[in-house]
């Protein structure tokens, strides 16, 4: 197993009429070795994106591929 410390991140977006957060999240790592971090991955995904995104939860952890993966697949079935 590659032990690869970082962040696993869960971005939501919000609906602009109401302002509430939507169902869909996008599930992604930053390495540490990369020098970014979460913050800056949310600036980037929001220039593709015209609806309001947000952090909802950062987890850091040694394993950040592994971790990644197995995220993916607990919410495999609810993917868009």
């Amino acid at each position: 197993m590659k032990l690869t410390r970082g962040e696993i991140y869960f971005i939501g977006e919000r609906d602009h009429e109401t302002g509430k957060a939507t169902p869909y999240y996008k599930i992604g790592i930053v390495r540490d070795k990369d020098g970014r971090g979460s913050e800056k991955r949310l600036k980037e995904h929001q220039t593709g994106n015209p609806r309001p995104l947000f952090i909802h939860k950062i987890i850091e952890t040694e394993v950040v591929e592994r971790v990644e993966t197995l995220m993916h697949g607990v919410y495999a079935q609810l993917r868009r």
